[in-house]
C-alpha cells in the first residue's frame, strides 16, 4: 500500500511537471511569435512602481538588461522626451476615469545612439484592487518613427501651402484695391478735365 501510494504521488508530480513544462514551452512559443513581429512587451506595477520589459524592448532602445536593471522605470523616464513626459504622467494619473480598460499614447524616446524614435504604446489594465482602482497595466510598444516623420512633413507641407495661399490672396486683394484706387483717380482726373473744358466753353 505504501509503494502504491508512493507511485501515485510520483505520477502526480510527474504529471504536474509535464504540465509546467508544456506551459513554459507555450510561453516561449508565444514570446517568439511576439518578438518576431517587432513589438516590445511591457508590464507596469502601479503599486510598487515596477516596470518590466521584454528583450525586444532592449533591442529597440539599444540598452542591455544589465545596463538598465530589472526595474527600468527610472531609466525609461530619463529616455522619454521632456516635452512628452507630462502627457504620459497625465495619462497614467487619469486611469481611474478611463472608459474601459484600453488606452494608447505616443511619445519620443532617445535610443542609446542618441537618435530619437517615436513610440506608439497600446496598453491594457490587467488588474484592479478591491475598490476597482488599476494596480497593474501591460502593453506593447511599436516603433512608428517613419510614419510620424511622414505625418510631420505632411503637416509642415499643408502649413506652407496654406501660408502661400494666404499670401497669394493678400496680394490679389492688394492688387484689387490698387486697381480700384487707380480707377478712382483716373475717373477723378477725367471728371476734372471735363469740368475744365466745360468752364472754358462757358467763357
Amino acid at each position: 500500500r505504501s509503494q502504491s501510494s508512493r507511485r501515485r504521488s510520483e505520477m502526480a508530480r510527474a504529471h504536474e511537471q509535464a504540465l509546467r513544462d508544456e506551459l513554459l514551452a507555450e510561453q516561449y512559443r508565444l514570446q517568439e511569435v511576439v518578438e518576431s513581429t517587432g513589438v516590445a512587451i511591457w508590464e507596469y506595477d502601479l503599486v510598487h512602481r515596477f516596470l518590466s520589459v521584454s528583450e525586444r524592448w532592449h533591442v529597440v532602445s539599444g540598452y542591455s538588461r544589465e545596463e538598465l536593471g530589472d526595474n527600468v522605470l527610472t531609466s525609461w523616464l530619463g529616455m522619454v522626451h521632456p516635452e512628452d513626459r507630462p502627457r504620459i504622467s497625465a495619462t497614467f494619473a487619469d486611469l481611474t476615469n478611463l472608459q474601459g480598460d484600453r488606452f494608447e499614447y505616443e511619445y519620443r524616446m532617445r535610443q542609446k545612439d542618441g537618435q530619437w524614435m517615436w513610440v506608439q504604446s497600446l496598453a491594457h489594465i490587467v488588474a484592479r484592487d478591491g475598490n476597482g482602482q488599476p494596480i497593474k497595466v501591460a502593453g506593447i510598444n511599436l516603433e512608428v518613427t517613419q510614419q510620424k516623420e511622414a505625418e510631420i512633413r505632411i503637416h509642415a507641407l499643408n502649413a506652407s501651402l496654406e501660408a502661400q495661399m494666404q499670401e497669394a490672396m493678400a496680394r490679389s486683394e492688394a492688387r484689387a484695391t490698387l486697381g480700384t484706387l487707380i480707377a478712382s483717380v483716373s475717373q477723378d482726373r477725367k471728371s476734372t478735365r471735363l469740368n475744365s473744358s466745360h468752364d472754358q466753353r462757358s467763357r
